[in-house]
């Protein structure tokens, strides 16, 4: 799977981001500094911004949902559910949830619905479409440092903060690590997940059920890369000044 592609296949645009995301359109979603959620098309121009009315701080985006984004705040309704169907992103619906945990991570899932984790308990809760929890399940065998959750249909990814990476598998329930690699930041796309290691030349896929790692994009040189994400004809990637927006061939 490794790609070679050209200098004009790169657009990119200098701004700093604290987390970012790409919906099924080859849109970006980025949250800045100054605490603002900017939406990019995929021909990096600005199309939208928000930023929460209360003030709250924005700590993280997810849009794998179709037709809304997730947003976390630092608030006490600390989900908020927008509305990525407009040009412009205006509406919003806040979900006060879960009420008992203080700190938690969450994802969207292909097969619908939102995954919440807390560290500080190791609880791990299914939430649907409406918002009503479908299950949870404590999982002890992983560290209480993990910072960042990702989901593809049958797994469950979640990193540490000492750049480990850790799969649970929900239909086994079984959690193993990922061997060899370290990971610098990762997202999921269909039932892959691409990451990269800290200050690496390559961006590498790794498959779940194979358990196999190849590499996917080679660069001429080692990065300092911070986030990642993917859609289905762009990956997007941060170092500490710019954002880039890679075509796919």
């Amino acid at each position: 799977m490794l790609l070679h592609l050209q200098a004009q296949d790169v657009l990119s645009v200098k701004q700093y981001s604290t987390a970012i995301a790409s919906d099924n359109w080859s849109n970006l979603y980025v949250i800045t500094p100054d605490n603002t959620l900017l939406k990019y098309n995929s021909e990096a121009q600005p199309i939208a911004s928000f930023s929460p009315r209360d003030g709250s701080r924005i700590e993280n985006v997810d849009a794998g949902n179709p037709f809304k984004i997730i947003l976390k705040l630092q608030s006490e309704n600390p989900l908020l559910v927008i509305d990525n169907r407009l040009a412009a992103i205006s509406s919003a619906q806040v979900h006060a949830f879960p009420k008992d945990t203080r700190e938690f991570l969450f994802c969207t899932a292909p097969t619908g619905g939102i995954r919440i984790y807390s560290p500080e308990n190791s609880r791990l809760m299914k939430f649907n479409d409406s918002y009503e929890i479908e299950y949870e399940r404590n999982l002890g065998e992983l560290p209480d440092n993990i910072i960042k959750i990702a989901a593809t249909s049958s797994f469950i990814f979640f990193q540490d903060n000492n750049e480990r990476l850790y799969i649970f598998n929900s239909g086994t329930g079984s959690v193993h690590p990922l061997e060899k690699f370290r990971v610098k930041d990762f997202c999921t796309y269909q039932e892959e997940v691409l990451f990269f290691a800290p200050e690496d030349d390559r961006i590498r896929v790794y498959n779940p059920e194979k358990r196999t790692v190849a590499d996917f994009y080679t660069f001429s040189e080692k990065k300092k890369l911070k986030h990642i994400a993917r859609s289905s004809s762009f990956v997007f990637y941060t170092d500490e000044e710019r954002i880039y927006f890679r075509k796919l061939k």
